[in-house]
């Protein structure tokens, strides 16, 4: 009944009302609106989709994925979690939520002034606080937990229910900790923006960058290790804004060097996706990047 309905209906406006329309130059078809396409060297072609999920009243600082949901921190340490629909399951004592990870069914939550490790397992429960004043780094490397601080640059592991320190880089902070594909372990640092190998018996500096701060890591198929090099923020006298110069560096076949330069642009996440073999990466104002044979 529907179908015929809407047929119905259908034919009964376009015999009542037949308008007509043409395109004789390029400023014409410049005129209207597309929906859902783009225009190509080839083309139209169909447009990526990308709608917005449901608005955050809080200013969101990170966020982590566990099964089939998204959980988000919040700067007045708040946890929510969205699915279909956005719920408040939690709220931090104090302290900006800066770090989140979700490992084995459980979300940990690490916090920034005061500096303390939360765990998520339907209920928010206090696990460990920190001398430190902030962690903006958690990370699983083989069924252990690691833990960055910020002011002294500390490395933290769980080990059998306690915290262990591994290493004190004597830096302002541990921005990323990351497993390579080979097993190496890798972090780095702000302040000076370092990139450090960490070994059972020893570690040591692969890479002394000119920027305040490395981080973001990832790697591609072929063992290339991508990062995120950032300056400390400018103000220039003009008008006040705060002006950032952020880079993608990129570690290949055991050199380090830039693969792209942003003179203006904060470049605040990036990720590899090995089936387009690309680059994505996201700056300042909602603004996504893609970077593929270095363009």
């Amino acid at each position: 009944m529907k179908i015929f309905l809407f047929l119905f209906i259908s034919l009964n406006l376009f015999s009542s009302s037949v308008k007509e329309f043409s395109l004789s130059s390029f400023s014409d078809f410049q005129r209207g609106k597309l929906e859902g396409v783009q225009i190509t060297q080839n083309g139209l072609k169909l447009g990526i989709l990308i709608e917005p999920l449901e608005l955050v009243p809080e200013e969101v600082i990170t966020a982590a994925v566990e099964d089939d949901f998204l959980y988000i921190g919040t700067s007045n340490g708040k946890i929510f979690r969205f699915k279909e629909k956005l719920e408040e399951i939690g709220k931090i004592d104090g302290g900006i939520i800066t770090s989140l990870l979700n490992y084995n069914g459980k979300i940990y939550i690490g916090t920034s002034y005061p500096a303390n490790l939360y765990l998520y397992n339907r209920e928010i429960k206090k696990i460990f606080e920190f001398k430190e004043k902030s962690i903006f780094a958690i990370s699983n490397i083989d069924d252990e937990i690691f833990i960055g601080t910020g002011e002294e640059g500390n490395l933290y592991k769980i080990n059998n229910d306690k915290l262990e320190k591994v290493f004190e880089t004597k830096q302002e902070g541990i921005s990323s900790i990351f497993k390579r594909k080979n097993g190496d372990l890798i972090l780095s640092t702000f302040g000076k923006g370092l990139i450090y190998l960490i070994e059972k018996d020893k570690k040591k500096i692969l890479y002394n960058s000119n920027y305040y701060q490395v981080s973001d890591f990832c790697e591609d198929g072929k063992g290339n290790i991508y990062f995120l090099l950032s300056s400390f923020p400018k103000v220039e006298e003009k008008d006040k804004k705060s002006v950032f110069a952020s880079a993608i560096g990129v570690y290949e076949k055991g050199v380090f060097k830039i693969l792209k330069e942003f003179s203006e642009k904060q470049i605040a996440t990036l990720s590899y996706f090995e089936t387009l073999d690309t680059l994505i990466f996201g700056g300042r104002y909602g603004k996504l990047y893609v970077l593929k044979d270095g363009k």
